[in-house]
C-alpha cells in the first residue's frame, strides 16, 4: 500500500547523489501506478484532508482502498502471463522515460512486483536504456540479460567504471525523500519511515526476504 514514502528508494536516491556528480532521479512507481490507477480514491482522500473529518472517516476510507486494490492485483500477474501489458503501463514507462535516462535501476521488495516490472524491462531494452535490477525479492525469473547488483555500494562502483563522475566530497547525506510528491500516497498526513535496525533477530517468517541473511544489528539512536 502506498501510504508511506519507500525508505529503501530514497536511501539509494541518497546514496548515489552523496558519492556522484550526476543528475540522479528516484521515482516511486508504485505510488504512481495507485494514484493512477485508482483516481476516484484519492479524490475522496483530498476531499477529506480539506474538511475537518475525522481519522475514523479516513481509516474507513483506507480500509475500502485497500479490499479494492486486492481485487485488481491478480490482473496485473495474469495479463503478463498471457502477454499482455499489465494495467497503467504506458503511462508508468512514460513516468521513467519521460526523465531521458542513460541507465535506469529497478529495486524490487517484493516478488509480486516482478511481473510488472519483465514487461518494463523488455520495452526499455528496446528503446536501448540498461537496466539493473536489485532489491530484496527473487527476480531469478527476469533476470536474463539484465545486470544485478547487490547494494549501493556496488551499483556506485559500477557507475564509476563506466564513466559516472564521482564527487570530490562525498560525504553522506541523510535520507532524502525530496525526490517523492506528497499527493501520490493514500495518508491524511505525510509520513517519513525510520530504520532502526538492520536484519532481524530471528528469521523465521516462511515468505519473508527483507532480513537477507545478514546479520541482525540495532542501529544507533538519535541524540
Amino acid at each position: 500500500m502506498p501510504t508511506i514514502m519507500p525508505y529503501s528508494l530514497a536511501k539509494l536516491y541518497s546514496d548515489l547523489k552523496s558519492k556522484l556528480n550526476e543528475e540522479i532521479i528516484a521515482i516511486d512507481l508504485n505510488a504512481k501506478f495507485h494514484k493512477l490507477q485508482f483516481k476516484n480514491y484519492y479524490e475522496k482522500l483530498n476531499q477529506i484532508k480539506q474538511t475537518t473529518h475525522t481519522n475514523q472517516q479516513y481509516l474507513l476510507l483506507l480500509e475500502e482502498f485497500i479490499n479494492h486494490t486486492r481485487t485488481i492485483y491478480p490482473s496485473i500477474s495474469k495479463n503478463v502471463r498471457n502477454n499482455f501489458k499489465p494495467l497503467q503501463f504506458n503511462n508508468i514507462l512514460n513516468q521513467i522515460t519521460k526523465e531521458k535516462p542513460d541507465i535506469v535501476g529497478i529495486s524490487l521488495t517484493y516478488n509480486s512486483q516482478i511481473f510488472y516490472t519483465k514487461p518494463l524491462i523488455e520495452e526499455l531494452n528496446k528503446l536501448n536504456i540498461k537496466v539493473i535490477l536489485g532489491g530484496s525479492a527473487d527476480y531469478s525469473k527476469i533476470m536474463k540479460d539484465t545486470l544485478t547488483l547487490p547494494n549501493s555500494t556496488s551499483l556506485i562502483e559500477y557507475l564509476i567504471k563506466n564513466g559516472a563522475k564521482p564527487k570530490e566530497q562525498n560525504n553522506q547525506n541523510t535520507t532524502d525523500f525530496s525526490q517523492f510528491n506528497n499527493q501520490d500516497y493514500f495518508s491524511k498526513e505525510t509520513i517519513h519511515p525510520l530504520r532502526t535496525s538492520i536484519s532481524c533477530p530471528y528469521k523465521q517468517c516462511t515468505f519473508c526476504t527483507h532480513h537477507l541473511n545478514q546479520q541482525y544489528k540495532q542501529l544507533n539512536k538519535a541524540p
